[in-house]
């Protein structure tokens, strides 16, 4: 099953639920944390568009619903990430010369790997690493550059070609981050679980 294919089945169970660049920006931030969230989880962020949107929760009282969702999400997630464990990161827009609709399509893909890079526990260990906090930096302008250039002080205020121009730089980086930001989520992930096969040893 493909994103797009699983887009079109939460319709069934939500008015709002993410669009396929969305699922795809999450399923990226998943495997771009260290964390091993229940699939449960991604099932309440999948079908809902806004992170600050409620899910709705008549889906869970039904186990045949839980139990389709599941398969599906399963079903949409291994290829994202046997692509980007083959070393091949393919994006849902254009990275390179991205047009105004790529530039948008990219900033709902950035605030859905946010999403799923929390949920994972990313925001946890990046703060023990400072190659990480640095890479998490463009997709944290891609999902609001106006936000990120805020907290820079510019002799004059960068017009909206320039802004464009930016993030489409920013853009042309992606794959490479995410192959980073991944490998290194792998390593943390087997460092963590070395650590407590040790804990477990010495108990």
């Amino acid at each position: 099953m493909t994103t797009k294919e699983l887009e079109g089945l939460l319709y069934e169970f939500s008015t709002q639920p993410m669009s396929a660049v969305q699922i795809h920006g999450f399923y990226t931030g998943l495997l771009s944390a260290p964390g091993d969230p229940e699939p449960m989880a991604w099932i309440e962020e999948i079908l809902r568009a806004d992170g600050e949107m409620k899910a709705p929760q008549g889906v869970f009282k039904s186990e045949k619903n839980v139990k389709r969702l599941l398969h599906a999400i399963i079903d949409s997630y291994n290829p994202v990430a046997d692509s980007i464990s083959e070393n091949k990161v393919e994006l849902p827009f254009r990275s390179k010369d991205p047009g105004q609709d790529d530039r948008y399509q990219a900033s709902r893909w950035a605030e859905a790997f946010w999403r799923g890079f929390v949920l994972a526990g990313g925001d946890m260990y990046v703060r023990d690493d400072e190659q990480v906090r640095q890479a998490l930096i463009i997709p944290l302008v891609i999902r609001d550059p106006e936000d990120a250039l805020s907290e820079i002080e510019f002799d004059e205020e960068p017009s909206t070609t320039e802004i464009a121009d930016f993030v489409a730089q920013q853009m042309q980086q992606l794959p490479k981050v995410i192959r980073f930001l991944v490998s290194r989520a792998h390593a943390r992930h087997l460092q963590d679980l070395q650590a407590r096969q040790d804990d477990d040893e010495d108990e």
